[in-house]
């Protein structure tokens, strides 16, 4: 069970991180602070699966979705964007 987590996490987390390295628009200071708390979340996972922190990696996972599904992210979405989500 654990490792299915932890394989989870790390397949969220960099999908999510490649998925915001990829967009072509000019970064606005409302992007700058989501990309900020995405990789400041990204960053505790990925300690967190470095020291095996389960409570710390699934708190981290879920702000991570969190950040992901507010409606600044849907902002964000644009077609090519979209398309590269869906490939994850």
């Amino acid at each position: 069970m654990t490792r299915r987590i932890r394989t989870l996490a790390v397949v969220f987390t960099l999908g999510v991180t490649l998925f915001g390295a990829t967009g072509g628009h000019a970064q606005t200071a409302r992007t700058r602070r989501l990309m900020q708390d995405k990789l400041a979340h990204a960053q505790h996972i990925l300690a967190a699966l470095t020291t095996s922190d389960y409570a710390l990696l699934q708190k981290e996972t879920l702000a991570l979705k969190k950040v992901t599904e507010s409606p600044q992210w849907a902002e964000l979405m644009t077609p090519s964007c979209g398309r590269i989500r869906r490939t994850f």
